[in-house]
């Protein structure tokens, strides 16, 4: 039995290219999700593991799209090992019957670990440069102070739930709920320093 994974990192991107591809390559059962490789514990990559028994091929259409690190790869030939399973990576042309295959796949392991480890290096030298420059990084609010004060007077004047502000506001409830502590903290403080006695 031939088994197929396709995997994007985000709900941006298609997975229907990689479907496709798999298709051709003779997979008759293809798992996919939208979810980053540098979790093991992906869903559809699981069932699929749990699927292989001896003499089936796992095919993906890049090596990438099942591992991100060289442990994870170790982790997944010793998995295949066991299960008596193949790997076919279609871009790569990488297929483990062979013990050039099984080779070449460590090799791309390897070289696919320096590349995330480069692009990790040159994102935290970014990060760097731009906190030298003075530049605040970080999630911009998701609401304006207007729209925080309007609903914090939805909640502590008219009585609404942070529910129905947050449904109201388009935004999680969890949202509301930090606005909310912020506030109740804020107000706290401003009344703990009303009661310190003015020195002489």
């Amino acid at each position: 039995m031939k088994y197929g994974y396709a995997r994007v990192s985000t709900t941006d991107q298609n997975l229907d290219s990689q479907i496709i591809k798999l298709r051709k390559a003779g997979a008759k059962d293809i798992f996919s999700e939208s979810v980053s490789s540098r979790r093991w514990e992906r869903p559809q990559w699981l069932a699929v593991l749990e699927k292989l028994k001896k003499g089936d091929t796992l095919i993906v259409w890049r090596l990438d799209r099942a591992v991100a690190s060289v442990e994870q790869l170790e982790r997944l030939v010793k998995h295949l090992e066991e299960r008596g399973a193949l790997l076919h990576s279609l871009t790569e042309n990488l297929d483990t019957s062979t013990a050039m295959g099984r080779a070449m796949v460590q090799m791309i392991g390897v070289i696919n670990q320096l590349r995330l480890d480069v692009m990790r290096e040159n994102t935290q030298a970014g990060l760097a440069g731009a906190r030298a420059r003075g530049v605040i990084l970080g999630r911009r609010p998701i609401l304006t102070p207007a729209l925080e004060a309007e609903a914090l007077e939805m909640i502590n004047v008219y009585g609404r739930s942070q529910t129905h502000v947050a449904r109201i506001m388009r935004v999680s409830k969890s949202t509301i709920s930090r606005i909310v502590t912020r506030d109740r903290l804020a107000r706290l403080g401003s009344e703990q320093n009303k009661s310190v006695p003015a020195t002489q």
